[in-house]
Formats: C-alpha cells, sequence, structure tokens
C-alpha cells in the first residue's frame, strides 16, 4: 500500500502520513486517533501499531523479535536469528512467530537442563 493510498483510506492528510510512516515525526507526538486509523487501515491493533513503529515486539523475558533491513529478526539476550523477511503478510504474524521461537528456546533450554540432571545421576 503506498503512502497516498494509505492517507486516503485512514482519512489523514497526506504529509501527516507521511510523516508518521517515514519516522518524521514520533507517534509520541501524535495523536492516538491518528495512529489508530493507520492501525485499523493495516488491519493490525495499536499495540501492534506501536511495535512495528518502533521495529521491536516484546516477547517475554527480554526476548524481542527485531525488525532490520526489511527482515524480521528473533533475538534473545546475544542470540539472534532469522525469521523471515518483512512484507504485509508476514507483519501479521511476527508476534506469534517470536512468541514461537521463544518457546522452541525455552523448551530446548528445559531439555538440556533434564538431560544434565540425569548425566550427573547416572556419574
Amino acid at each position: 500500500m503506498t503512502i497516498k493510498a494509505l492517507s486516503e483510506k485512514a482519512g489523514l492528510p497526506y504529509s501527516t502520513t507521511n510523516d508518521i510512516v517515514n519516522g518524521i515525526v514520533s507517534v509520541d507526538n501524535v495523536g492516538l486517533g491518528k495512529c489508530k486509523a493507520i492501525s485499523d487501515c493495516l488491519g493490525i491493533t495499536l499495540d501492534e501499531f506501536f511495535d512495528l513503529y518502533n521495529n521491536v515486539i516484546k516477547i517475554a523475558d527480554g526476548a524481542e523479535v527485531v525488525v532490520k533491513n526489511h527482515r524480521y529478526y528473533f533475538k534473545t539476550g546475544d542470540r539472534e536469528k532469522y525469521l523471515f523477511k518483512a512484507n504485509d503478510l508476514t507483519a501479521r504474524f511476527a508476534r506469534e512467530a517470536g512468541e514461537w521461537a521463544y518457546e522452541r528456546i525455552k523448551a530446548q533450554e528445559e531439555l538440556d537442563e533434564l538431560t544434565r540432571g540425569l548425566i550427573n545421576d547416572v556419574e
């Protein structure tokens, strides 16, 4: 969707929409109604809109999905893993993909801990 089409669909001036989309003005300085109009047009919640605007989707325990170079990455601590290319479709699933990656890592850590415990019991 172009900025022009988004501004028309949201009922906002092109210059306002352009400034928000391109980060010229912070969403902290934009009325909630304007943010809501844009998020509605994109089919996402306000929380998702603010996450995408900030290029970070918080998951849990410091884990997050970050957007860089039109790609989504799952990040926890100093580890970072490529998830998928960012586009209109994947933007709707970024949070779920991050939560899935987080759960997978946690499950692996728990399995590793259990395995270490069993090995120690045998020794």
